[in-house]
């Protein structure tokens, strides 16, 4: 099969960059969020098998263009959508539509994706899942369910040794490590940090280093996060902190062996240990029963602005409590703080394990040049090939019509 005789057509409306390949197998579309950005793609793209088409997500809402189901014919009286169906090549509407003269087999969303609801990402996702799901779910020749959607892995950071933060017409365009998220960004630095920066627990002289302290501190960096969602969630960092000490802290009620999470919950005299804590630490609470559940929570009044929450066991479940514990029992009950970190001829002392993660990381980016990409636009022509879209070394994802039911 050939791509279909709508090049010509396509080119006439001004915005895609076709490729020069025919064979629809061998051809990708990339639908690129932003003109700034789909102008480097149209720079930085391998001609031969990429095409590149610029979409504006900021205009198609501010024009409504997906405000309505069932309404393809409106949604191509805009311009975006209508070069979008015309590069396809698959006909302009339900009636006409043939998937067989689809053009490219892969189409590929480049999206902002690091920011959270990209743009691009949730209105496309929506039109092919309302009005073009053969996108996202043909039968091959064998029989199986494919799609020929996916999204690109654009990189949030590019690291490389030098110390110095450039700016961005200060750095080199080629080179360096590009890094897809803060998560892989914190895994390279504890990875680096593993390599030459030894820590002791000052109250038994052990001394953690290599793959032992990379371990750790990778323990560390996923107890990290649980303690940021649970104190979004109780609004009030200072009262996560008391729960969780009260918990499983130095004298906390899950040190005891065999007693877990549940239990602190069913037995009211447990849960109000918790709950004599925080009142301890001004907080205005209160033991309540957890009817949904037969068990027991704590009220707390006086959070953050005033503020009221629930402690209970639907909330320890849901940010994963039980988890945190066996993060907690596994690093900071057996080697817990303080932490001694050499320092040329002196020794610096951390008191926490959160500390810790953050002086360890510190160190490290001390002798890493940093750029960070907030934009697809703040990218070059070689930055974006090189990361984003050199098939050698590009990262994809493919969607399915069970993604997207999960994004709408």
């Amino acid at each position: 099969m050939t791509k279909g005789n709508t090049k010509d057509s396509v080119n006439l409306l001004g915005q895609l960059a076709d490729c020069e390949e025919t064979d629809p197998a061998r051809c990708e579309l990339f639908i690129v969020e932003g003109d700034l950005a789909g102008e480097s793609c149209k720079h930085g793209r391998d001609r031969r098998t990429q095409a590149i088409l610029p979409f504006s997500a900021e205009k198609a809402v501010a024009n409504q263009i997906f405000a309505e189901k069932g309404s393809l014919d409106k949604m191509l009286s805009h311009s975006d959508i209508k070069s979008l169906m015309s590069a396809l090549g698959i006909g302009g509407g339900k009636d006409d539509f043939d998937i067989e003269k689809l053009r490219y087999h892969k189409i590929i969303l480049l999206c902002d994706d690091h920011i959270e609801l990209s743009l691009l990402r949730i209105l496309l996702f929506t039109f092919f899942f309302r009005e073009l799901p053969q996108l996202l779910a043909h039968k091959t020749a064998d029989g199986e369910t494919n799609s020929y959607v996916y999204l690109a892995q654009p990189p949030l950071y590019r690291v490389w040794m030098g110390g110095v933060e450039f700016t961005i017409s200060g750095i080199p365009p080629t080179g360096g490590q590009y890094l897809r998220d803060d998560h892989e960004m914190n895994r390279y630095l504890i990875k680096k940090a593993a390599e030459g920066t030894p820590v002791i627990v000052k109250k038994t002289g052990e001394k953690i280093e290599g793959g032992a302290l990379c371990l750790q501190l990778e323990k560390l960096l996923e107890f990290n996060v649980f303690y940021q969602k649970l104190g979004r969630k109780l609004i009030d960092r200072r009262l996560a902190g008391t729960v969780l000490d009260a918990m499983i802290g130095g004298k906390g009620l899950m040190r005891k062996d065999g007693r877990r999470l549940r239990d602190i919950f069913t037995d009211e005299s447990l849960l109000g240990r918790v709950e004599a804590a925080l009142a301890e630490a001004e907080y205005k609470t209160r033991l309540i029963p957890d009817e949904e559940q037969g068990l027991s929570a704590i009220e707390v009044k006086n959070v953050g602005d005033g503020g009221r929450v629930l402690i209970n066991w639907r909330l320890a479940a849901d940010v994963g409590f039980e988890r945190a514990v066996d993060l907690y029992k596994s690093f900071l009950q057996p080697t817990p703080p303080p932490y001694l970190i050499q320092q040329g001829d002196s020794e610096i002392e951390i008191k926490s394990g959160g500390e810790l993660l953050d002086y360890i990381l510190y160190l490290c980016k001390k002798d890493l040049a940093i750029q960070r990409f907030k934009y697809l636009g703040e990218m070059n022509p070689e930055q974006l090939w090189e990361s984003t879209m050199d098939p050698e070394k590009r990262s994809l994802l493919q969607v399915t019509i069970g993604n997207v039911m999960n994004t709408n």
